[in-house]
């Protein structure tokens, strides 16, 4: 369950006024992993230091899981950086990218750069590393296409991105959305390649939009619901399992990907460093990479198909736009199908 976690004595102001050392969020698939670790690394250093991190670590998934704890999680509500928990670990590109967020924080130059000790080749050739160096990427949830070959039929199989907007696909790809909103990463990254003329040759191509976990029951079926295209995340691609019905292909202009990341306030990184170590380290690491979400830290070798890249929004693209009205603007025609 999510919950605020303050074992062991107070040792810092911090925790003596109830503000937050750390917030860690991850995507639903890694929450009870995640948790574990930190749970055991958390308790050795309260057992070497007597103090202990005041934290809010979710475990719980669905739209109710992260907002159990009020809005713990609710980054916009911290007004000053002095309310801002000194260590942050969350994913995707929602409002941590906002330019409410860059502007009240980042552009104070509010957080320290964390020194890297290498990078996977994937993320090294992709570009991942922040030039600010505010931003420490630690893993990405790499999306790819599923394909029901019986659905498709004569069609082409997709190999690029591109390929998605090609009108031989009317009606037949289904696309991410849960919560009442439908997934902006496929949304951005394509209006990103190809503009709005490119969202407005994807939109008669889309069918639906659901979670991808729905998806993965779906596809290889033979529900009139299924569709020849399912654009959805490796881990829930690889749960399908229907393997006789269905191909799982990894575009060859890169699998897009929702970052997952690491922020600390200046002066914290001695004090936060057995959790910095936690989550960019081998132990956790090669978990998070067996569930099929790589991870940058060369200590892990990453289970990517032979000459698998990556492709990364950009900093460029991230620092050149207001990315909460890009959001916006690119999913606002796509709300209509969910189901």
């Amino acid at each position: 369950m999510s919950q605020m976690v303050k074992t062991g004595e107070a040792c810092s102001s911090v925790i003596a006024d109830s503000r937050l050392d750390f917030i860690g969020q991850v995507l639903c698939p890694m929450k009870a992993n995640f948790k574990q670790g930190y749970d055991e690394v958390a308790e050795q250093y309260k057992k070497e230091t007597g103090c202990a991190f005041y934290s809010y670590v979710p475990t719980i998934c669905g739209s109710k899981g992260d907002r159990t704890e009020a809005t713990a999680g609710d980054i916009l509500k911290y007004l000053t950086i002095d309310d801002l928990p000194g260590m942050i670990a969350s994913f995707g590109l929602g409002d941590y990218f906002s330019s409410q967020f860059r502007e009240r924080f980042l552009k104070q130059g509010y957080f320290e750069s964390i020194k890297r000790n290498g990078l996977s080749p994937a993320f090294e050739e992709a570009g991942i590393d922040d030039p600010s160096g505010e931003f420490y990427i630690y893993s990405g949830y790499p999306a790819v296409f599923l394909v029901d070959r019986k659905k498709l039929g004569d069609l082409p199989v997709p190999r690029k991105w591109e390929d998605l907007l090609s009108p031989v696909y009317r009606n037949n790809i289904t696309i991410g959305g849960a919560h009442g909103m439908v997934s902006k990463t496929l949304l951005l990254y394509l209006y990103k390649m190809f503009g709005d003329e490119g969202l407005k040759m994807l939109e008669p191509n889309v069918r639906q939009a659901m979670h991808p976990s729905e998806m993965a029951k779906l596809a290889g079926t033979s529900a009139k619901a299924g569709t020849a295209i399912y654009v959805m995340m490796l881990f829930f691609g690889k749960a399908c399992g229907k393997t006789d019905r269905t191909e799982l292909v990894w575009p060859e202009d890169g699998a897009i990907f929702d970052p997952a990341f690491i922020l600390v306030k200046k002066g914290m990184t001695e004090k936060y460093q057995v959790l910095i170590d936690y989550i960019t380290g081998e132990r956790y690491g090669k978990i998070s990479a067996a569930n099929s979400f790589p991870v940058t830290t060369p200590l892990v070798k990453n289970p990517l198909p032979e000459g698998a890249k990556l492709q990364w929004l950009g900093w460029d693209f991230i620092n050149s736009h207001r990315m909460e009205e890009v959001v916006d603007h690119v999913t606002e025609p796509f709300q209509k199908f969910l189901i």
